[in-house]
């Protein structure tokens, strides 16, 4: 069985760029991007259509889940050992989800106790994932430094700050203390792999 560990962030916060810096320096790295894979299975040109109604935000979002989970499962119990390290972790699924489920409710597109009602459901199966799959996570904050690049296959730069405080919520509670966190405070990648590398070794 392998031990998954994997790193967390808002959109745009180099994320990609520090785990090909990882797999370069010899890590097990599974690059999977669950959400544009689903967004092209739905046609869809940009993520922002997740907004046009609950259903597609929800039909989205499911997929996502389902194909994340399914995904990871398999890099734990799938044979290899090691440690594997994955793009994106089910505390991300669920900080997108949130935000977008109050934005839908801001816009009067879905009552606050439909919505509500149904995040609270999703945000279980995503705690549940959570504890099954991950043996660790790393959490890379966004950075002033980093140059923001548009995108029409992530979220828009402004909602950042709601997504990290979302991912931080999130790994905060619901009994998840007992899956170790590491945040990356470095500026520079190469400083950044020698951070992770030191953490990862301690595990």
């Amino acid at each position: 069985m392998a031990k998954v560990v994997g790193l967390s962030g808002a959109q745009g916060g180099g994320k990609s760029t520090l785990l090909q810096a990882l797999q370069d320096a010899g890590w097990k790295v599974d690059d999977f991007k669950v959400s544009r894979a689903v967004q092209t299975q739905l046609g869809w040109e940009r993520l922002d259509q997740v907004l046009e109604s609950p259903d597609t935000m929800m039909t989205f979002q499911n997929e996502v889940l389902k194909q994340k989970r399914s995904r990871d499962e398999e890099l734990r119990w799938g044979g290899s050992a090691g440690i594997i390290l994955t793009e994106r972790t089910f505390a991300d699924i669920c900080a997108y989800t949130t935000y977008w489920t109050w934005e839908l409710v801001d816009q009067r597109k879905w009552t606050l106790a439909d919505g509500a009602a149904w995040l609270h459901d999703y945000t279980l199966r995503c705690v549940e994932a959570q504890k099954r799959c991950y043996d660790a996570t790393v959490m890379l904050p966004f950075m002033s430094h980093v140059v923001w690049k548009p995108d029409p296959n992530r979220a828009s730069f402004s909602t950042v700050n709601a997504i990290w405080e979302n991912l931080e919520s999130f790994t905060q509670k619901f009994d998840l203390l007992s899956i170790p966190k590491f945040y990356v405070r470095a500026a520079s990648t190469e400083e950044r792999v020698s951070e992770v590398e030191h953490f990862l070794r301690s595990l």
